[in-house]
């Protein structure tokens, strides 16, 4: 009888021990760390038909290489006056605390700069859609053409909208013409999602991820 309870409470007490580190989880430890008070987000968009990768990244930072058709994670600077780097290019650019931004090179010397849309309903799914290249407005519809999901929007825009988490394929279209397919994307609640036209119809889906450790 004294060696069950022995038993039981030796089982007991390894029990207890083991409750902290099965606590953490498995992805303790695996979160970037969240961003100082007075930060900004900022991506880029290697729209060009360069055929090599760029640094990028700002206030003399990079943060990362981008070849043509990356959408890069956001990264974190300071708000204020930001100088924003792709390659040799620099650019200054006055940037808001909580703002998300996107810089877009198409070629040559000269950067976009395109403040995003807020997610604001974390119950819904945000779907942006950045025409690059068309010089004609261009709609981001469901794969048949039926439902208009996102606006005609024109070149150098961004268009937004949430909807409800869901499965869904895109296309886009310019007027009644397909131009080019998104395909089949599955939307998760509080996410956002980018779809990008670049040039020669080429559509980029990308999910919106926030890098802080860079």
């Amino acid at each position: 009888m004294k060696k069950s309870v022995l038993g039981f409470l030796q089982a007991f007490i390894v029990a207890l021990l083991a409750v902290p580190a099965l606590a953490a989880g498995p992805d303790a430890g695996l979160y970037d760390p969240l961003p100082p008070e007075g930060s900004v987000f900022i991506r880029y968009i290697n729209a060009s038909s360069d055929t090599a990768s760029k640094p990028v990244g700002a206030n003399g930072k990079s943060s990362e290489y981008a070849k043509p058709g990356d959408v890069t994670p956001y990264f974190v600077a300071p708000e204020g006056k930001t100088e924003i780097g792709f390659g040799d290019i620099k650019l200054s650019q006055d940037t808001v605390s909580g703002k998300f931004y996107t810089v877009v090179w198409t070629g040559g010397e000269t950067l976009q700069v395109i403040e995003d849309p807020a997610n604001d309903n974390r119950a819904k799914s945000q779907v942006l859609f950045y025409n690059i290249a068309s010089d004609e407005a261009v709609t981001l519809k469901t794969v048949d053409g039926k439902v208009e999901v996102i606006a005609a929007t024109e070149k150098g825009k961004v268009g937004s909208r949430q909807i409800n988490p869901v499965k869904v394929a895109f296309t886009v279209y310019k007027g009644e013409t397909k131009l080019a397919d998104v395909g089949e994307q599955s939307l998760e609640r509080g996410m956002s999602y980018s779809a990008v036209l670049l040039p020669d119809s080429k559509v980029v889906w990308a999910r919106s991820i926030t890098n802080t450790t860079r």
